[in-house]
């Protein structure tokens, strides 16, 4: 494992914000299996169950309870803890939460974003910030082909204004602070499409409202059964924020760019066929018996989204390590071992991870080398 991401976690300080959070709890169980020094920020487990709870990410960890949008807090953990790196991952995730608060979104996403790197700035020590935000970043424009990081970054809706938010932040306090040669502080955005895999409990998400929906034996409504989204299994991205820490311990030109993380482009597929696939290894009873149609759905949400990480795979030599099949089967195998107790989560997690690592290994990915 210490040689993976050429060895810069084993014995760093890593902090995560939003680090109980669904892909916050993975990298802290990948970082402690690289052997960093995992310390957690977040103001609360925000669901039950919850990952971070299933895989016991508290035991092994330093762990503030801390309100991204404190300030003075969010600065005395960074003057205290002095991290070598930070993932900022605290964020609101939901986008219908959005509609019902949107200021809470917009304050978390927004503002909690510039606490961070506000007290980075304050702080004054070395530093290399991986700042997370989304897809949903970019102004939609429902096209066919997948947005780069230089298109135009808007949002119709206010979770997506808030995620672009974040990103015109990060620059301002790049440009501003951070883009001095005599800076010791060197900042990277990453935005991910739609995640998914073993974990996830979120409200108003695909896969853990079809999970709930399985163990109530009650039927999920589908409120836009033929929206594509990039699906990608979370240690996906994962590999792509652990990349961007790595390089910028040694690599000056990739601070300050902004990288996209997607997966393969044939997996770019519609709500219905993720939601058949993943009913099929589970059940192996027909899609109809699982679903229904909601005819009230929302129409604010956009309908197309794509991403292009030609970026990633040029500067960075990243690209996705599973296919759509493989990314179903980790997700449904994860989740079938957690409902009949069958094997210990931690280390089922674990085992997810180095069968990863193997498999990107096998693909000859840089970072697994």
């Amino acid at each position: 494992m210490e040689m993976i991401f050429g060895g810069v976690y084993r014995g760093a300080k890593v902090l995560v914000t939003g680090n109980t959070g669904f892909k916050g709890s993975w990298l802290c169980l990948w970082l402690k299996q690289l052997g960093a020094q995992v310390v957690g920020l977040a103001d609360k487990i925000p669901t039950s169950p919850a990952l971070f709870d299933e895989v016991e990410i508290r035991s092994n960890i330093n762990q503030y309870w801390v309100d991204i949008r404190d300030a003075e807090a969010v600065l005395q953990v960074v003057e205290t803890e002095a991290p070598d790196v930070i993932f900022h991952l605290a964020a609101r995730s939901i986008t219908r939460h959005s509609f019902t608060d949107p200021l809470g979104t917009l304050t978390v996403n927004a503002i909690g974003t510039a606490n961070l790197l506000n007290a980075v700035r304050l702080a004054g020590h070395q530093c290399n910030v991986v700042i997370v935000t989304s897809d949903k970043c970019y102004e939609n424009q429902e096209w066919h082909w997948g947005y780069r990081e230089t298109d135009t970054l808007g949002g119709h809706d206010v979770y997506s204004a808030s995620k672009a938010c974040a990103e015109h932040i990060t620059h301002a306090y790049l440009t501003s602070f951070f883009k001095d040669e005599k800076s010791n502080v060197r900042v990277v955005t990453a935005r991910a499409g739609n995640v998914i895999g073993g974990g996830d409990w979120a409200e108003h998400r695909l896969v853990p409202d079809f999970i709930r929906a399985l163990q109530n034996k009650s039927q999920i409504a589908l409120r836009h059964p033929q929206s594509t989204r990039p699906w990608q299994f979370v240690l996906e991205p994962l590999s792509g924020y652990l990349r961007l820490g790595q390089l910028l311990h040694h690599d000056n030109s990739i601070h300050g760019q902004a990288f996209n993380f997607g997966p393969g482009y044939a997996a770019n597929i519609s709500v219905f066929t993720l939601l058949s696939a993943l009913n099929q290894r589970l059940t192996g009873m027909p899609i109809s018996e699982a679903v229904t149609i909601n005819p009230e759905a929302d129409q604010r949400e956009a309908g197309l989204l794509k991403l292009n990480w030609d970026k990633a795979h040029a500067m960075l030599q990243w690209s996705p390590v599973l296919n759509f099949e493989e990314t179903i089967e980790a997700t449904a195998d994860w989740y079938q071992t957690m409902l009949t107790g069958n094997d210990d989560m931690a280390r089922y997690s674990q085992r997810q991870i180095a069968a990863y690592i193997e498999q990107a290994k096998s693909h000859a990915i840089p970072w697994a080398s």
